[in-house]
């Protein structure tokens, strides 16, 4: 009888144990979210909705245009803009030999400015447009006016020598040099700006009439001096 008891009490003990193990363990658990879904969301309420990933620019970290696009485009900006001033300039009172010279030098001084402000609002120039070649930063985005006039400084004494006959030459030689092997010029890393090329059909073909526009204003002037 007393055994019979005994073994009442201790599994009256243990129940309880039990009852208390549960309750505290309901207490320190956490308060589970209510699933219930928003109708205009269509998300269960009591969860954060997922965080929207944020739109990251391209980063642009090597150069893909060539020396060949490079130098094409350049010559073609600066005999576009050694005729426009050749246009707008009266006639000096100097040998048309010596007037060629010092529009040249000016013309190509004259660009620096030009070609900055072109570069900050289109990141390119007509040059530049008709072979596909843009210039960026290396997060994707058109370079401001204060290094794109850096940038063409850059290019007119070190790449150019501010077209200086022989000096000049070297120079494009050290560039060519340069480009081939890093596929940068020392203006772009000073700069960090990145030079690329995308070619369409269509400006490949703009690019064959301006050339035979040009050939053929040539042979005019040929023709009118004889």
């Amino acid at each position: 009888m007393d055994s019979s008891l005994r073994g009442r009490a201790d599994g009256r003990r243990y129940v309880r144990a039990e009852l208390l193990l549960h309750a505290a363990a309901a207490s320190v658990a956490p308060t589970p979210h209510p699933t219930s879904v928003s109708a205009t969301t269509g998300r269960r309420a009591g969860r954060p909705a997922p965080a929207t990933p944020r739109a990251v620019a391209p980063v642009l970290e090597v150069a893909d245009a060539g020396i060949f696009s490079r130098f094409t485009a350049r010559s073609f900006d600066s005999m576009l803009i050694v005729v426009l001033l050749t246009m707008m300039l009266p006639t000096l009172p100097v040998s048309p030999r010596a007037q060629d010279t010092i529009v040249g030098y000016c013309a190509l001084f004259l660009w620096v400015f030009v070609e900055a402000a072109l570069l900050a609002a289109r990141g390119t120039t007509p040059g530049k447009w008709l072979f596909g070649v843009t210039v960026r930063t290396r997060g994707g985005t058109k370079p401001g006016f204060g290094t794109a006039v850096h940038r063409s400084l850059s290019v007119w004494w070190q790449g150019m020598r501010a077209g200086l006959p022989i000096a000049s030459l070297i120079s494009a030689i050290r560039t060519w040099i340069q480009i081939r092997n890093y596929r940068e010029a020392t203006w772009d890393a000073e700069t960090a700006l990145v030079v690329n090329q995308r070619v369409r059909a269509w400006r490949l073909i703009a690019l064959g009439l301006v050339v035979l526009g040009g050939l053929a204003l040539i042979a005019v002037g040929a023709d009118d001096q004889s």
